[in-house]
């Protein structure tokens, strides 16, 4: 939780960003965003934010309730945006369709093309399942 406020008149900014991987997070803004420059983006998901909270109370997730373990973004202030193409909140699972960035295509050996087709699948399924909620 915190008071950061942002009043941005240049372009192609990003004040909050997720990218590839990571960990439960939480973005708690009682702050002030204006936008008043161009392609500036206020939250980027670029990759896979794991929801912990099922696992709450199991294994090494000893502590605190299950929304704690659980990812969300709450901007208490409306975003502010006077500027060209802005972006409030983004959110996509992949950059491009090159290996580098499909993480199931990189790291299976190649003779294996449908265990490579699984784990692909696999991934879409539980990224496109914590997108939707």
């Amino acid at each position: 939780m915190g008071d950061f406020s942002a009043d941005i008149a240049s372009k192609k900014n990003i004040i909050y960003s997720i990218l590839g991987a990571s960990g439960s997070y939480g973005i708690d803004s009682t702050g002030t965003y204006r936008l008043e420059g161009a392609g500036n983006l206020v939250y980027a998901g670029l990759g896979y934010s794991a929801d912990f909270s099922k696992f709450a109370g199991t294994g090494q997730i000893e502590h605190g309730s299950a929304t704690d373990w659980k990812p969300f973004i709450k901007l208490t202030q409306p975003v502010e945006s006077y500027g060209d193409n802005n972006v409030i909140l983004f959110f996509n699972n992949t950059l491009s369709s090159s290996t580098s960035q499909k993480p199931w295509l990189s790291n299976l050996p190649s003779l294996n093309p449908p265990q490579a087709i699984i784990e692909r699948d696999n991934w879409n399924k539980n990224n496109n399942r914590y997108l939707s909620r």
